[in-house]
Formats: C-alpha cells, structure tokens, sequence
C-alpha cells in the first residue's frame, strides 16, 4: 500500500501548525474538544459536513427513524434562557427538542420528562454521560419514564453497564456511532451490536498502539495516516449476522467522561464548553 511509505501522523504534529494543513477555501471551522488539554483547529468542507450527516440519517435509519421524526437532542448544545425550570427549547424547523446538557438536577429532571412527553418524543440522541445523568436522577426521585423508540450515541465510550442502565430504564435499545472531530474514522452499530466502517469514509490501518486513519471525504484538512489512540477489538471482515458485508468490530474503549455533581444535585459533564471561543488560551485543564 502506498500509505505505508508514509509517515505517522500525531496530534502533537498538528496543534500550533493547523494551518499548514489546512486549505484555506470556503468551508467550516470546527475544534477538536479539548479533553486531553490541548484543542486541535479544524477546517471541514461543506461536502465532507453532508456526508457526515447522510451517513448519521443512514444509520438512525436502522432503528426505523426517518427525517422529519420529532428528535430529542442532548450533546452539549447551549440552550438559551435555561433554567432549572425550563432547560429545553423546542426547534418547530428542525423538529428538534433541544435538552441542555448543563442542567440535569433533582429540580430540573420533571421538566426534561415532561418536554419530551408534550412534545411525543420517540429518538433521543445524547452523550452517553448526558443520558446516563438524566436517567440517574429520574430513577432516584422515582419517576417515570416516557417511552422511547431508541437512544442514539456517540462522542464518548459507552460502558457496558452504562448500556444496560440506560436501556432497561427506558425501554429501549441504544445504537452507538463511533467517530471523532477529526473525521477519519467512523463506525455504526448494527443490530448484533457491531461497529461498521463506513464505507468510503477514510482508509483504518490496525496498528499496536491505536488506529492509522485517513480521511476520504474533507477536502480541506486530509489527514493522512492520523493517529487514533482508541482501542478497537474483534475485529472481522466476514459478513456480519446482520447481513452487512465490509470490516467491523466488537468493541471500542476511547475517551471517558467525568461528571461534576453541583449545587443543589446539578449534574455537569462535557466541561469542554469552557474553553471554547477564549482567545489566547494554549491548553486547559480543570481539576
């Protein structure tokens, strides 16, 4: 393969050169979110960004979702004016519930179920930790959960009894999508709980100490042979039990996330959000 005549590519080659890797034609600026300390600049194009979300719509279609779906959503998006009261807003355009991720407390957790209620929410997409608080608080005040059809993941590892919490509460089955801000990789689980490559998304080159990736798709920052330090077991490139054809695996372990109990019972996971649009700032840690 021609790749392997390549060098590695790491992430501390990248951060403080962004630039130099970057085609400065129209498109979209991104960063990376910053949990390892250091933030990554990223540039995506409009294609590669439509790509991302056909292949989003694609896979939620495997559960039976199909656009248009009332959905809820629960990864980090900043919801203006919430309250304890009210830390929703629902987007008629988008027929999209917003659910804040910065506000899941005992006061709070009623109006999150009662948004989803009037508003006949059947999909959820969240950050596992997002997810896992809501579903934490709800149970340990004793209420009742409004159905679901299924629960869509991603951003982050999902534990294995993290799943099963998640699931038995509300009666529904999680279906995990695998990837990062970088877009080299991407992977959709199946009904036999399998990560798929996506196909035609990058080029994954099995290594000892992670993953070798290559993006296909964002012509405007085409990282070659990028480092992913996650580790992916059971691999297989037989036909799946679901009937899929193409390279997958079983398991995936990347980044873990903590959750800051405030006042009050207030849950807060994701605490990227903090640095985010501060000029200035090199690296981040919060202790």
């Amino acid at each position: 393969m021609i790749l392997e005549c390549l060098p590695r590519l790491e992430k501390s080659d990248i951060v403080g050169r962004e630039r130099a890797y970057q085609r400065r034609l129209p498109g979209l600026d991104a960063t990376t979110s910053g949990t390892t300390g250091t933030p990554l600049a990223l540039r995506r194009s409009v294609g590669s960004v439509l790509v991302e979300e056909a292949w989003i719509s694609h896979h939620r279609g495997w559960a039976g979702h199909r656009p248009g779906d009332v959905t809820a959503v629960m990864r980090g998006e900043v919801v203006a004016d919430a309250t304890d009261a009210a830390a929703y807003r629902y987007v008629p355009a988008r027929r999209t519930l917003l659910l804040s991720s910065y506000h899941v407390s005992e006061r709070a957790v009623a109006g999150y179920l009662d948004a989803l209620r009037t508003h006949r929410v059947k999909w959820l997409a969240a950050y596992p930790s997002s997810i896992a608080s809501l579903t934490a608080v709800a149970l340990a005040r004793g209420l009742a959960l409004p159905p679901l059809t299924a629960i869509f993941t991603s951003s982050e590892t999902l534990a294995p009894q993290t799943r099963e919490a998640i699931e038995s509460a509300w009666g529904c089955r999680i279906w995990d999508h695998y990837g990062h801000a970088e877009r080299t990789v991407a992977a959709m689980e199946c009904e036999e709980r399998r990560y798929h490559l996506v196909p035609g998304y990058g080029i994954v080159e099995q290594v000892d100490d992670g993953l070798l990736t290559t993006n296909l798709t964002n012509s405007l920052m085409p990282l070659l042979r990028y480092r992913v330090t996650d580790t992916v077991e059971g691999w297989d490139t037989g036909r799946c039990a679901c009937g899929r054809a193409g390279r997958h695996f079983a398991t995936v372990a990347g980044r873990m996330e903590d959750v800051v109990i405030g006042e009050g019972g207030r849950r807060i996971g994701r605490l990227d959000f903090v640095f985010k649009g501060v000029e200035g700032v090199l690296a981040g840690q919060i202790c």
